[in-house]
């Protein structure tokens, strides 16, 4: 279902600009790589102790090389360039930089920063569609969290962090149900075939497949 908060929008500029598939091969990039840098630019905003714009021109070059990189490039010279779950990648700076700043608030709860939150972890919904991305955010917000805690001076008990984080988790859930959810029940049902030996699954060739060596992420 995420899929369409991706698909639709540029569907309907594709038809009402009359852009040929090149062009729309064009816009998709330019979205990615422009998206890109403005989640990081006003990402490392929310990590700021006030309003004003210090250091410019590092946050445009650290931008920049976010944006413009060898990842990036190579995402559009394989075919993995044009899916949607990559589009995580644009929103993750905003998502960390939010999630910053609401657990850094020493006292009231930051309601302006969790309705941010809300709105960027619906869009996140584009990349649910291949649950382990979905995963592999939770594990790295979660620890996120977890580190804010003794890292960050928010003189907040142990028991007011956590009823902050379950706030957190509640506007997550809510945001992301209706694509995570199906999801789930789709691989209990996987499961039971596994178990009922209704499906032939090689574990070890699978893990074997997904590896890694050192050099991959490199191109050597």
């Amino acid at each position: 279902f995420g899929h369409g908060i991706f698909y639709y929008p540029l569907w309907f500029l594709s038809d009402f600009l009359k852009l040929s598939p090149s062009n729309q091969s064009f816009l998709y990039y330019f979205i990615f790589l422009s998206g890109s840098f403005w989640s990081f630019y006003y990402g490392l905003g929310f990590y700021a102790k006030d309003g004003k714009e210090k250091n410019l021109k590092y946050k445009i070059l650290f931008s920049l090389l976010y944006s413009f990189n060898i990842y990036t490039f190579y995402n559009f010279y394989y075919t993995w360039g044009y899916s949607p779950f990559l589009f995580l990648y644009v929103l993750i700076p905003v998502i960390f930089g939010a999630t910053y700043k609401y657990f850094s608030v020493s006292k009231k709860i930051d309601w302006k920063t969790l309705c941010v939150l809300g709105i960027f972890f619906f869009l996140s919904n584009i990349a649910n569609g291949n649950l382990p991305f979905f995963i592999s955010l939770n594990i790295l917000l979660a620890l996120f969290i977890f580190l804010l805690y003794f890292i960050r001076a928010v003189h907040l008990s142990f028991i007011d962090y956590i009823k902050r984080a379950v706030l957190y988790y509640f506007v997550y859930f809510l945001s992301v149900f209706w694509t995570v959810v199906p999801q789930i029940a789709e691989m209990l049902e996987i499961a039971r075939g596994f178990k009922a030996k209704e499906t032939i699954f090689d574990l070890e060739a699978w893990i074997i497949w997904q590896a890694v060596r050192f050099p991959n992420p490199f191109f050597i």
